[in-house]
């Protein structure tokens, strides 16, 4: 354990933590992040072994909710009537369908329920699980689908009963991604497909920012994988790859990294001028989308119904 220190000189108990990937507890410094909410500085360091990127030490998990304020993208109740946001879940419901057109869907990792209100509309049967108690109540009350409040460990669900799990920029938030793909394998039917989408670290955006990515949102975001530790990851987890792609999310991602950049007075002005620069870099994001190289990265998998955990 580490003690790791706040902008206001608080405390807080902080783990070191090996490789999710291969399991190696040999690392090299790679970057320090500093947290666009609390101010404090956070280390990413790269696996000698493997090559990946990962927070190390981190938050435990009794602190990590601090992390996550309110007006956080995925928890600000504001974002429930975004169009932007809006038709980008009708995008990511769009790609499952081209997979599975209709059935049980469990979405993990929530947050305000956006992305489940569309499937539900399309005749999906959806469910969803959400750590965050606030944001959770909102998708309920809100948008009336059936959220589960806690982490997937925590909640009883049955197994070989969804045709699709699905895990939107949830991944790289996960104290032990292997565990809880493996607990996916479980709850999908023979067949069933996992999808789920992911910073992507070979992006554009990353080159173009350098530190200033969002993809580097530490502490919330714990592992920056690579292609090749995604196939090991399912590999290691019951599932075959079918598909990677890039279909949206740059809009957004681009936003949110030029904030980090600009200075306070500068970003008053790049919001006034946001919908003129989004007509502009549209180009950009398409031509990224096509190289597979936007700031967010789609997977498709497929459970091999011949390994059981």
């Amino acid at each position: 354990m580490q003690l790791g220190k706040l902008k206001d000189e608080v405390f807080q108990i902080m783990e070191y933590v090996k490789c999710d990937v291969c399991g190696s507890t040999e690392y090299r410094y790679f970057m320090r992040r500093v947290d666009r909410y609390s101010g404090e500085v956070f280390q990413y360091v790269k696996c000698k072994i493997c090559e990946l990127i990962y927070l190390n030490p981190r938050p435990c998990r009794e602190e990590i909710i601090k992390y996550y304020p309110n007006d956080y993208e995925a928890f600000d109740i504001e974002n429930l009537n975004n169009p932007s946001i809006r038709n980008n879940n009708i995008l990511q419901l769009k790609y499952v369908e081209k997979y599975v057109t209709k059935g049980k869907l469990l979405d993990i990792g929530c947050g305000i329920g956006g992305f489940l209100s569309i499937a539900k509309e399309r005749g999906w049967l959806v469910k969803g699980i959400e750590p965050n108690p606030a944001a959770s109540e909102i998708a309920r009350i809100h948008l009336k689908v059936d959220v589960l409040n806690g982490n997937l460990q925590e909640v009883s669900l049955p197994k070989d009963y969804f045709d699709v799990i699905t895990l939107w920029d949830v991944l790289e938030h996960l104290y032990n991604p292997k565990e809880t793909l493996k607990i996916c394998y479980n709850l999908l039917k023979d067949g069933g497909f996992l999808i789920f989408s992911i910073p992507n670290i070979n992006s554009f955006d990353r080159f173009f920012f350098g530190n200033k990515w969002i993809g580097w949102d530490a502490p919330r975001h714990f592992n920056l994988f690579s292609e090749r530790h995604v196939s090991k990851i399912l590999e290691k987890t019951g599932f075959d790859l079918m598909d990677r792609n890039c279909i949206s999310g740059g809009k957004g991602s681009f936003y949110l990294s030029m904030m980090s950049v600009l200075e306070e007075s500068q970003t008053k002005m790049f919001k006034k001028i946001s919908k003129m620069i989004d007509f502009l870099l549209f180009p950009y994001r398409q031509f990224s989308y096509l190289l597979k190289m936007g700031p967010i990265i789609n997977y498709v998998a497929k459970k091999n119904n011949s390994i059981k955990f």
